[in-house]
């Protein structure tokens, strides 16, 4: 859908009388944002699920690949359902310069709304987990129960360390659409850019997090690995 958008900007720049103006165009602005936000919501999912491994480990059904996949559907179900504002209130419209729906950063509601339900609350759900995971075995350290599931806790650290720079990571990629933001609030001028340069990010974000949610959740990988044996699984004639 990212390159979809982008065709239209390319081909509106070519045949500058042509507008996209349409019902896709806002359906397709909508289903971005959900999957935006849902990206940053699955990293904050790999979180809550080392929480689980080392915090609430007495409670295997948590860590049960039938748990996880609740867990998704209810994160994609809440990434739909905290976008609906995005419509309802016409927070999306057309932007004739670029040939595409967006929200426009001069709606302050909506610019904060967005930003918090799609950044903020899961980046500090995030560092919260890490910053209680941290208490928790520096409080409990000397104790026996802690003691004799030392690697598996130092591995899921390991992890969860990766996570956090993982959200950094994505953090990063988004401090250019937040500083043409603050340029505008500041001085109230829109550079051309502004409403161009956000997409990118969501598309390298969407091509790279797949693989690095897998590798880190051994639920999935072991998924993975029984649906490839079952494929390459020689049939009898």
């Amino acid at each position: 859908m990212v390159l979809d958008t982008y065709g239209h900007n390319l081909y509106g720049d070519i045949h500058q009388t042509i507008s996209f103006r349409n019902n896709w165009c806002y359906i397709r602005s909508y289903l971005l944002h959900v999957g935006l936000s849902s990206l940053y919501h699955s990293v904050l999912l790999m979180a809550c699920y080392r929480f689980f491994r080392i915090i609430l480990y007495k409670y295997k059904q948590l860590e049960t690949f039938q748990f996880v996949f609740k867990l998704v559907l209810f994160q994609w179900l809440m990434g739909f359902i905290s976008m609906i504002p995005f419509t309802v209130l016409h927070w999306n419209e057309y932007v004739p310069e670029y040939y595409f729906c967006e929200m426009l950063i001069s709606n302050y509601f909506a610019m904060l709304y967005i930003s918090g339900i799609t950044y903020l609350i899961p980046v500090i759900m995030i560092a919260l987990i890490y910053i209680y995971i941290i208490y928790y075995i520096t409080k409990y350290k000397r104790q026996t129960f802690l003691q004799n599931r030392q690697k598996t806790i130092q591995r899921d650290l390991l992890v969860l360390r990766q996570v956090i720079i993982l959200i950094g990571f994505m953090i990063s990629l988004c401090f250019p659409s937040a500083i043409l933001w603050l340029i505008f609030v500041i001085t109230g001028y829109v550079n051309p850019i502004s409403y161009q340069i956000g997409w990118p990010s969501f598309a390298l974000l969407s091509s790279i997090l797949p693989t690095t949610i897998v590798s880190l959740t051994p639920k999935l990988r072991q998924l993975i690995k029984i649906f490839c044996k079952q494929n390459h699984r020689i049939q009898p004639m």
